[in-house]
């Protein structure tokens, strides 16, 4: 038979022979022979069967051989295979995130930051995360520091409270302070190692300086439509504004810190109204100012000049946006008051049929000159909305004026300005939120109601009343704060009655909140309010209990002509 090479070397190097067969057959002529031992010869009869056995087995283990390794190449190009895929999405993953151009990061429960991250990490966070703690990476201060570690305690261990990932992370630091002012947001998101238990934290950093320039703009162009709006529906007002601002400064070597700060706290809110929020940023910075000045003193001649100097620059601001609607034309032009066609037509009647100068001067001041007194409260109406709004506030407004009242607006211009504390006060203090309103059985939309009537006993005067159903004012409460204040009478507050102590509402730094904002907190709107009041002949006076609403009520006279020379 014949045997396979690999066999016959085997063969070969084991008997010193590689012809098999011959070696067969001198087997065979011993196992014939004589001088063999019997059980020798017995045992050599079964070799030739035993080669052609091992033979078979080591063709089949040849085979399986063959089969393995052609299995193991194909393995192994397998292997290459999915290496090289892996590798191909390796590369598609980083492509993507690269061109995502975002900051990506993880952090641990010991808050060091792991080994993957994004390459835009370099540029975003300003040097690579690995191996650093978060605190570190992020440039947080020891403050900061702090905080975030006992959110993390909370974060990696929910079983300590019921919140939610997304509200706990939260309060993480919500963005990176670049050292070149590029504006990078900060967002997390859990990498979960089972169900309930967090393995790590991705931080995901976006540059949107982009993004928030956009909206800046966008909004600085929103401010200029409805700045254009307001001014030239209320070119009156405005022109009121900026007359005060010149009188103002005109005024300013006669004024005390306390006169000015009075008159700024108007101004101030009126810029607001116009949406010229940087006159009344400007403004507020001075009004602060001035506040650390003895309130009755002259002033120091560098503080009126910085005084000077900032009445001038909110004058330059305010009328820039005069000049874009109206140009140069606006420093000239008077105020006008709208007349109806019938109106003149009857004053040319008048004169036509030579009524008396008494008669004559009546219509003309009544029907010329003066207007609805309803212009008291136009700028108001327009003002509570405008700071509702700006508070996140549901407010509805009712005007009822009665039609025969008019008077001539030029003698009311003080009151209507300083009415602006009114609409802050509405809109700040007030008009508390919705829900709050509706569990007290409230609408939602705070309501107010501006009302102008003449008095019962006198057809020279008018009532304004301005009603509230907001939260009201806490007499008591109003009670403890002048017991704060220095030189309090303590026995003369503790003997005074709830309206009596309700009154003190108009007086100079009196206020019940307990921060000072651009809007509110200074005590100085009502003081105003009650001395442009005074000034005019009138009389103020509120009504009010906690949670009832405020109601305020303007004894004014019917001014309906210049007042004598």
């Amino acid at each position: 038979m014949t045997y396979s090479k690999r066999f016959a070397r085997l063969f070969k190097r084991s008997f010193g022979t590689a012809e098999i067969e011959t070696a067969l057959q001198m087997i065979a002529a011993l196992k014939t022979g004589t001088a063999v031992d019997a059980e020798v010869a017995d045992f050599l009869s079964h070799f030739p069967s035993f080669l052609n056995n091992f033979d078979e087995v080591h063709e089949q283990y040849e085979d399986r051989m063959k089969v393995a390794l052609r299995n193991i190449e194909i393995s192994s190009n397998e292997l290459n295979d999915a290496n090289l895929e892996l590798e191909r999405l390796n590369l598609t993953i980083n492509a993507m995130l690269e061109s995502l151009g975002q900051g990506l990061f993880f952090f641990d429960a010991s808050g060091m930051c792991g080994s993957v991250h994004s390459r835009a990490c370099l540029t975003l966070l300003e040097g690579s995360p690995v191996g650093r703690p978060i605190s570190d990476v992020l440039k947080l201060d020891k403050q900061a520091e702090t905080r975030l570690q006992a959110l993390m305690e909370i974060v990696f261990d929910p079983a300590r409270t019921a919140m939610s990932f997304e509200d706990l992370i939260a309060l993480a630091p919500p963005w990176y302070p670049h050292s070149q002012g590029r504006k990078i947001a900060l967002s997390y998101k859990p990498m979960y190692k089972n169900a309930d238990n967090i393995r790590a934290i991705l931080v995901i950093a976006s540059d949107v300086t982009r993004e928030i320039a956009v909206q800046e703009a966008i909004h600085a162009q929103e401010m200029r439509a409805r700045r254009i709006l307001r001014l030239v529906r209320e070119r009156q007002g405005f022109r009121r504004f900026i007359d005060s601002l010149r009188g103002l400064s005109a005024l300013l070597p006669e004024s005390t810190p306390a006169t000015l700060r009075h008159d700024l706290h108007t101004l101030k809110g009126n810029a607001r109204f116009f949406y010229l929020d940087s006159t009344a940023t400007t403004l507020h910075e001075l009004e602060s100012r001035l506040a650390s000045l003895p309130a009755d003193a002259k002033f120091p001649p560098h503080e009126r000049a910085a005084a000077a100097e900032v009445l001038a620059l909110a004058m330059d601001n305010s009328l820039s946006s005069a000049h874009e609607i109206w140009g140069q034309e606006f420093d000239t032009a008077e105020m006008t008051t709208p007349v109806a066609l019938d109106t003149l037509y009857h004053i040319g009647r008048q004169i036509e049929n030579g009524v008396s100068a008494a008669d004559l001067a009546h219509d003309f001041w009544h029907h010329l000159a003066a207007v609805s007194a309803r212009y008291l409260v136009s700028s108001l109406e327009s003002q509570i909305t405008y700071f509702a709004e700006r508070e996140n506030r549901e407010v509805d407004v009712h005007v009822d004026v009665d039609k025969n009242l008019r008077i001539l607006p030029a003698r009311y211009q003080t009151l209507v300005d300083t009415l602006v504390h009114i609409a802050k006060n509405i809109a700040v203090h007030a008009a508390d939120p919705p829900e709050m309103r509706m569990a007290a059985g409230k609408p939602a939309a705070l309501q107010v109601s501006l009302v102008i009537a003449p008095a019962q006993d006198d057809v020279a005067r008018m009532i304004l009343t301005i009603r509230d159903d907001g939260c009201g004012v806490d007499t008591e409460r109003l009670r403890a704060r002048l017991l704060q204040k220095d030189g309090a009478d303590k026995q003369a507050l503790a003997a005074m009655g709830a309206d009596e102590i309700l009154q003190t509402i108009f007086d100079d730094d009196m206020t019940i909140s307990d921060r000072i904002t651009e809007q509110s907190g200074r005590g100085v709107g009502l003081g105003a309010l009650r001395r442009a009041v005074e000034n005019l002949g009138g009389r103020i006076s509120a009504e009010s209990s906690a949670g009832a609403g405020l109601c305020l009520r303007l004894d004014l006279p019917v001014l309906a002509r210049p007042a004598p020379n």
